[in-house]
């Protein structure tokens, strides 16, 4: 019974030891490689998923600068933008730009709705010295499209802020980048990233999977000489590029070297929106949405394209929704069209005194280039319904 016993409680201990140190493989569900479908297939996986906070720093790399860098340093012309006036809390991004010769303080849009009611700017004014302010005047674009947003930096603060200047080129395919900002309140810099893919609504830029970063949406893009191509926004994971058709448009040859990707608002958003503000609406200004260079209408910077939707004779054929690597300027691009088509685009945007309704729709002839505006009611009656 003893020699049992022994035997028994052996198994029981060391059994459990034993198999918690075994590295069990893990299990992956096997994805199906990328094939070119129908838009309507495509459509139904067309709604990219984006991952814009993390709930801690992991590790900060060797790429996180620790130390106060020297003035001049690409890490001096940025800083923060925080919910309150206190000394610690929870920051994001944010830097200054000049735009129409205008100085502007700028960071995405969908911190400047999660730091209210009442944002503020933090701004080191000597070593671990900081000096913050109240953010009384600005204006935030819709994070579904243009996640960006424009604020007037206080008088207090001006004068320790270094003022960046937009590139005059949009960013090329291949162009490496650097992105400084802070992450979980501490200083960060990468440096030498590749842009993968490029149009005037995202920059999707390539990312080593080496550290998490919260707080680091709002940081400006580094092009060449310092001049910002746009505002940092977030990241995508690897495991959802194969499921949306934007991945479709993106060179053959690139494809197997896609990572996580950091992605980005182009700089020329940035430049409407001042526009925009100029005349205190976001209304004022956006960028023409076309087909075959046909005008249809302005995407304000407050809207997003919810859908565009292919029809013939009547009948809905193929569906792009809420996809946000479709280029306004070249809306036929994920259609095969035919002669008289219609295409309708369906903007999706924010209740206001100035724009009432949450959908403006456009019906537009692909031939002729005739756009009509279409109601709500007859936009979302089901074709067996009309």
């Amino acid at each position: 019974m003893k020699k049992l016993f022994v035997i028994f409680l052996t198994c029981n201990l060391l059994i459990p030891l034993y198999a918690a140190k075994v590295k069990r493989p893990k299990k992956y569900r096997v994805r199906p490689k990328a094939s070119r479908q129908s838009v309507s297939q495509l459509s139904q996986r067309a709604n990219l998923s984006l991952e814009r906070r993390m709930n801690q720093i992991i590790k900060l790399t060797n790429r996180t600068v620790t130390n106060v860098p020297r003035k001049g340093h690409p890490l001096r012309t940025t800083f923060q933008v925080q919910p309150s006036n206190v000394a610690f809390g929870e920051t994001a991004s944010a830097f200054a730009i000049k735009l129409n010769g205008k100085t502007w303080g700028v960071t995405a849009a969908h911190v400047m709705r999660n730091i209210r009611p009442k944002p503020h700017i933090k701004v080191e004014v000597s070593p671990h010295n900081f000096k913050i302010a109240p953010i009384e005047k600005f204006f935030v674009g819709n994070p579904a499209g243009a996640d960006i947003a424009l604020f007037e930096i206080p008088e207090e603060v001006k004068p320790h802020v270094t003022v960046l200047e937009p590139a005059k080129q949009p960013a090329n395919m291949g162009e490496k980048v650097s992105i400084p900002g802070f992450a979980a309140g501490q200083p960060l810099f990468i440096a030498n990233e590749k842009i993968l893919f490029s149009n005037s609504m995202r920059l999707f830029i390539q990312r080593t999977p080496l550290e998490d970063l919260t707080g680091f949406c709002g940081s400006p893009i580094f092009g060449k000489n310092n001049t910002v191509l746009g505002v940092y926004s977030g990241f995508v994971k690897k495991s959802l590029l194969y499921e949306h058709s934007w991945f479709y448009d993106i060179p053959w040859e690139i494809r197997d070297e896609i990572p996580n990707l950091h992605f980005a608002i182009p700089v020329e958003n940035l430049e409407i929106m001042a526009k925009a503000a100029e005349k205190n609406s976001l209304q004022a200004a956006g960028k023409m949405m076309k087909v075959f260079d046909h005008p249809i209408a302005p995407l304000h910077l407050n809207e997003y394209i919810l859908s565009v939707e292919q029809f013939r004779n009547g009948e809905m054929i193929a569906k792009v929704h809420k996809n946000l690597i479709v280029e306004p300027k070249k809306l036929e691009q994920f259609f095969e069209l035919q002669e008289n088509d219609v295409l309708r685009v369906i903007l999706s945007r924010p209740q206001t005194k100035e724009a009432p309704t949450p959908y403006v729709i456009y019906d537009v002839n692909v031939t002729t280039g005739k756009v009509t505006e279409v109601s709500e009611k007859e936009a979302f009656t089901p074709i067996w319904g009309r």
